[in-house]
């Protein structure tokens, strides 16, 4: 028994659409696939581009004045130790006078440094470091004091190695553990 109608056919909306018609809905939907694509890449480059540019204008000189302010610290403590090992009063007066142009370079470089700090966490470390570095000044003074007098039982030498050290190492900025 055959019969005479016709059979049923699944006809969709592609199914009736010629090939060049087809061709060209899929050539529209990659271009725009890749349109998007490229909105969106642009827009990340521009939130890459925004960190590159924090790197570069406040991270970088961040690092270079965080150096030189180590190296700057590092000096000072070098000055110090010429100062106990000075043998005569001129020796003393002239360390004396390079402490006092290290202070000034290591003052600069912390007021450079400010503008660049960021707050929360760096901030902290900055405030610690200007409350040790200061209490490291006030050592500084009484090893002045010390290797002025006559110190014939070596008090500004163990003064030195012992309790200035340990308010150096404890200054934030100063080993390498914590820089800023």
């Amino acid at each position: 028994m055959i019969s005479d109608q016709p059979k049923p056919t699944n006809s969709t909306f592609l199914a009736n659409l010629k090939i060049g018609t087809k061709l060209l809905l899929g050539f529209g939907a990659v271009l725009l696939t890749a349109v998007g694509l490229g909105l969106f890449a642009i827009q990340s480059l521009e939130a890459v581009n925004e960190a590159a540019m924090d790197v570069r204008d406040n991270w970088l000189p961040s690092t270079v004045l965080v150096t030189e302010m180590q190296s700057a610290l590092q000096d000072f403590r070098i000055a110090e130790a010429r100062h106990v090992m000075a043998a005569t009063d001129a020796e003393r007066d002239s360390v004396e006078a390079e402490l006092k142009v290290l202070l000034d370079r290591t003052r600069k470089l912390r007021a450079d440094y400010d503008p660049l700090v960021t707050p929360g966490e760096e901030r902290g470390y900055v405030t610690s470091f200007d409350r040790d570095w200061s209490y490291y000044q006030e050592g500084g003074k009484i090893l002045i004091e010390l290797t002025r007098k006559d110190d014939s039982d070596n008090k500004a030498e163990h003064f030195f190695a012992g309790e200035l050290r340990q308010r150096f190492l404890k200054t934030p900025g100063v080993s390498s553990q914590v820089a800023f």
